[in-house]
């Protein structure tokens, strides 16, 4: 439980272009339930954009890839 209400108080302090950032966060304490509102991803996530590229046997070219890295 603790770790979940860290990770919020991390990703509230991230702001950044390259990272979906949080909208807001709330604790349900009776169903003892944390609810957190990200911002949506319209390309959908790194792994979807993998695939994607697979499928159609487009892949990254390195200087693409090096620029991923740096923004993990």
């Amino acid at each position: 439980k603790n770790n979940s209400f860290n990770e919020v108080s991390l990703l509230s302090k991230i702001k950044s272009d390259h990272v979906i950032s949080l909208i807001d966060s709330f604790y349900d304490a009776p169903k003892n339930f944390l609810y957190i509102i990200m911002e949506y991803a319209s390309n959908g996530d790194l792994d979807k954009q993998i695939q994607n590229r697979m499928k159609i046997r487009s892949y990254y070219e390195e200087s693409e890839l090096l620029s991923m890295m740096e923004q993990i």
